[in-house]
């Protein structure tokens, strides 16, 4: 949103200069042929002062004041005056009609604002999505995550409208024994879902499935599904903080750190949108002996293993697009927070409707 608020910012103030410019540059044609206005009346008061001049002597001399054709030659200057102000008649030297700004920048501008998605939201919005998550059960959501950027990353989108109702399908908690056959009874043939999942010491993240889960050993193709990473639980921590936790390295602590100097890695709510090239191995369905998956077999975007949560993890970056400013050597541990050996809190898997 800041972004297109400078964007749209440079917009106005060109507008605005192009204005001065524009209005600058008829003034100074208007003036010009002011200039040229007075010029012409100084002419036609000399010409009066002739006539004053020749009447006074017409008797003597006997001059037909018709003869010298003063009526024509008034008339003609009259004509070359109305001419000269009439906007009407375009001039060589202001065409408003053909005009052209030169190197204007607004179709860039115009191409980079096509790559924003923009949503109108409502405080409203934000407390109906809380009380839809909490009060429908979610041990994952609370409302100090759902915020605006929430809506914007994390829930979907058809026609550009938000979806608004939601229904708990599948729940998880440590205390219980995941299977895969639980989550295929559970969520299969639901239609768009959202999968939520609470690890690692305060991690959430998930992935938006646009089509029905399904007990078959395919793909889905789409170009609607991604997944998200929700809440970083470092990112709330200050740079002594960070640095007080022993199992988070120096470079990884710096590239997690406060300190706007320092390179750091996005924190949620992200959304990292499908490879459009990939769009074929969007969603791994399985039998429903087996866990689905977001991407690629074996080498899966976000793979949560039901039957050993334990063995879950995110290979990011293969058919999900990386956040900007994570790298490739950060992919396999940015979105749940480890490479391996997870230690899975709780799955959630939420139907969305519009």
């Amino acid at each position: 949103m800041q972004k297109l608020a400078a964007d749209f910012e440079v917009i106005r103030k060109l507008v605005e200069r192009k204005h001065v410019e524009l209005k600058d540059k008829i003034e100074n044609v208007y003036d010009e042929h002011l200039r040229c206005a007075y010029r012409y009346i100084d002419g036609l008061t000399a010409m009066k002062q002739t006539i004053a001049t020749v009447s006074t002597v017409s008797d003597n001399l006997n001059i037909d004041i018709e003869q010298l054709e003063i009526n024509k030659t008034l008339a003609k200057q009259v004509k070359e005056i109305q001419t000269e102000f009439d906007f009407d008649v375009q001039t060589a030297e202001l065409d408003l009609i053909e005009s052209r700004f030169i190197n204007e920048p607004f179709h860039k501008i115009e191409k980079g604002l096509l790559a924003f998605d923009f949503m109108p939201i409502k405080q409203q919005n934000i407390i109906d999505l809380q009380k839809a998550f909490v009060l429908g059960g979610s041990r994952i959501l609370t409302p100090d995550v759902i915020n605006a950027d929430f809506l914007m990353n994390v829930m979907p989108r058809i026609d550009g409208k938000l979806h608004k109702t939601v229904n708990l399908l599948y729940q998880h908690t440590a205390i219980q024994q995941p299977t895969a056959q639980s989550f295929h009874s559970a969520c299969d043939n639901q239609g768009p879902t959202l999968t939520f999942v609470h690890a690692n010491g305060g991690y959430i993240f998930g992935g938006y499935n646009p089509v029905s889960w399904l007990s078959d050993f395919m793909y889905t193709e789409s170009d609607e599904s991604y997944l998200f990473q929700v809440c970083n639980p470092l990112s709330r921590l200050t740079d002594e903080q960070l640095e007080a936790r022993s199992h988070i390295s120096a470079q990884h602590a710096q590239k997690l750190g406060k300190n706007p100097d320092k390179t750091t890695l996005p924190t949620g709510p992200v959304r990292c949108p499908i490879r459009p090239q990939k769009k074929d191995k969007a969603i791994k369905q399985n039998d429903s002996k087996y866990s689905p998956a977001f991407g690629e077999a074996n080498v899966s975007d976000l793979f949560i293993a039901f039957k050993n949560l334990a063995s879950s993890y995110s290979m990011l970056g293969n058919v999900y697009k990386l956040p900007k400013g994570v790298s490739f050597a950060d992919s396999e541990t940015w979105l749940a927070g480890k490479k391996d050996e997870w230690q899975v809190q709780e799955v959630e898997v939420w139907s969305v409707r519009a």
